[in-house]
């Protein structure tokens, strides 16, 4: 298949939100086409598959909960409102039908149950302003319960590039300003990773994307990775709400459309017993069920070499991962009345999620940094990221690999290499690293020295009488 087109809409991104002109994507392309081919060819040479019926995800109980919880503290910490805050708290079960589900008194206005729980905020906040703001947060809020839309599983290389560009006012890390910007490369080129998102209706003009380009704005995304063998699924972080229906209306009615497989759940807390028949599955542990083994999660989950995405399964610490495996059915037999599903997993199988990529900018060298889409060497002469790896140098203004710069003692400045050589010596007593013009040149030793040791070696001669020489 002739993906210029593509290419050409994908480079017009990198243009616009990285400012990088021509970027070089032909080896990411040619990569990308590789590693994807058995899930296009499995989504009936589509690079986005779409379910063909209108589909509606809702928040768990416990996201639910969590988004009001985290709500009541803004209120509180934003508006310092604790009142307003403490009746959110007390008020939670109505929340999302926007009820008040216990009367109440405050101030001397009684607030009846049944009544708007946004309308009662008034008696909490006497700022029109501020509580407009309150109740269009809480709004947005309420809304994320019921989230209707087209749900696909795509590997095109727009939406790998837009996994946390969308018009619902969510993002995360991935975002093409995130700190793991690099990371959406990263999955493009491997063989385990697909998107599965529920989008709007219509594409959309979506942030750090080019005006003229619009693209499918998700209400609700998760990465999808494959073992090597196709015999097991992990899920990753959901954003931006956690739906188990969903997730699992994935897994039961979706990708079995597409050829990817029968897949079942298990629900495993702490080494219990593991029941066949549950919903979802929440690992708790650091070790999986493969067949008749445990596996330690990390050694189960590789990162492919030079990969630059955040591993949610690793290193998350505000989630669970979702795990299924491939099924299959026994035959009847005399002695059961009814077939049983085991797990057929490989014991040898694996993840290698994630993959380097070479600098869009020259195209040559490996990217080195997941806040940025150039190497190293461009990033310094042509970037702009806000990485902490990077500095620009206060004598020369050129923009350098911090670790890389050298630290001058005194001024609290560090420099770049260029300017570590060419503008400052070693103090030859304590090694400190000073500019040359604030260092002491002693024609006696033919050494330069910090102020500070000059003046104790002065010391140290004037002592000496004999050694003493007149400087």
């Amino acid at each position: 298949m002739d993906y210029k087109e593509i290419q050409k809409d994908f480079n017009s991104v990198i243009t616009y939100s990285q400012g990088i002109e021509n970027p070089q994507t032909d080896e990411l392309f040619e990569n990308w086409s590789k590693a994807k081919a058995d899930f296009i060819k499995r989504m009936g040479d589509q690079l986005i598959w779409e379910y063909p019926e209108t589909v509606t995800f809702e928040l768990d109980e416990k996201d639910k909960l969590t988004r009001i919880d985290e709500f009541a503290a803004m209120v509180e910490n934003t508006w310092d409102n604790y009142e307003l805050s403490t009746f959110i708290y007390e008020q939670k079960e109505g929340f999302f039908n926007n009820q008040v589900v216990r009367s109440t008194e405050f101030d001397g206005h009684k607030i009846p149950k049944g009544m708007k729980l946004l309308k009662a905020f008034k008696y909490f906040e006497n700022s029109p302003r501020a509580l407009e703001s309150i109740q269009n947060a809480a709004s947005m809020i309420i809304q994320e319960d019921k989230v209707e839309g087209t749900l696909c599983l795509s590997v095109h290389p727009l939406d790998f590039l837009s996994a946390s560009e969308n018009t619902h006012n969510w993002r995360s890390c991935h975002a093409l300003d995130g700190e793991y910007r690099a990371g959406n490369l990263s999955y493009m080129v491997d063989k385990s990773t697909i998107i599965c998102y529920l989008r709007s209706k219509k594409k959309e003009k979506l942030p750090n994307f080019p005006e003229d380009l619009k693209w499918n704005s998700k209400k609700w995304r998760v990465f999808l990775y494959f073992s090597d063998k196709w015999d097991m699924i992990f899920a990753g972080r959901q954003y931006p709400f956690t739906s188990n229906s969903g997730i699992n209306f994935v897994k039961d009615n979706v990708l079995p459309k597409v050829d990817m497989g029968e897949w079942s759940s298990w629900l495993r807390k702490k080494f219990k017993d593991i029941t066949e028949n549950e919903i979802h599955s929440h690992m708790y542990s650091p070790y999986i069920p493969i067949g008749s083994y445990l596996m330690p999660m990390d050694q189960l989950i590789e990162e492919g070499k030079g990969a630059m995405q955040f591993n949610d399964l690793l290193s998350s610490s505000c989630y669970d991962a979702m795990y299924s495996f491939r099924m299959y059915k026994q035959q009847y037999s005399y002695f059961m009345s009814e077939p049983k599903s085991f797990p057929k997993v490989d014991k040898h199988t694996h993840f290698l999620i994630g993959g380097g990529f070479k600098c869009c900018q020259c195209g040559r060298e490996k990217v080195e940094i997941s806040e940025t889409l150039r190497c190293n060497t461009c990033e310094c002469d042509y970037g702009d990221s806000d990485s902490e790896t990077f500095g620009n140098c206060p004598r020369c203004g050129r923009r350098f690999i911090w670790d890389d710069g050298v630290f001058v003692t005194g001024s609290n400045e560090t420099v770049c290499p260029n300017c570590g050589d060419e503008e400052t010596v070693s103090c030859t007593n304590c090694w400190d690293r000073i500019y040359t013009e604030d260092a002491v040149y002693d024609r006696k030793t033919e050494e330069y020295y910090c102020q500070c040791c000059y003046d104790d070696i002065v010391a140290d001669r004037k002592m000496n009488r004999g050694d003493f020489y007149d400087d």
